[in-house]
């Protein structure tokens, strides 16, 4: 069974038209996929003590990787804002 532990950047992407938040980053993904293809995995990094550092933690907790070394901190979690333009995202400053 393969075992990671994955370290590093995390983002909620925010998808203004449509009001929705969706958790990311590189390291973030890559921990959510080797569970969801039967691994075992863990995500550490910080998140702020915010919304958006609450929808990471819970999407996470969902997918079975596991949280224990995720610090919560002060401050904002890091976001990027999302437009569209046609049928392609735009990213807001």
């Amino acid at each position: 069974m393969v075992k990671i532990a994955a370290m590093g950047d995390n983002v909620v992407d925010c998808y203004l038209a449509r009001g929705e938040m969706y958790p990311g980053g590189n390291c973030l993904n890559v921990a959510v996929y080797v569970s969801r293809f039967g691994g075992q995995s863990a995500y550490v990094g910080a998140i702020g003590k915010d919304r958006a550092g609450d929808l990471i933690c819970t999407a996470l907790a969902s997918e079975r990787v596991d949280v224990t070394r995720l610090r919560r901190l002060e401050g904002p979690t890091a976001y990027c804002l999302i437009g569209h333009h046609n049928a392609d995202r735009i990213f807001l400053d």
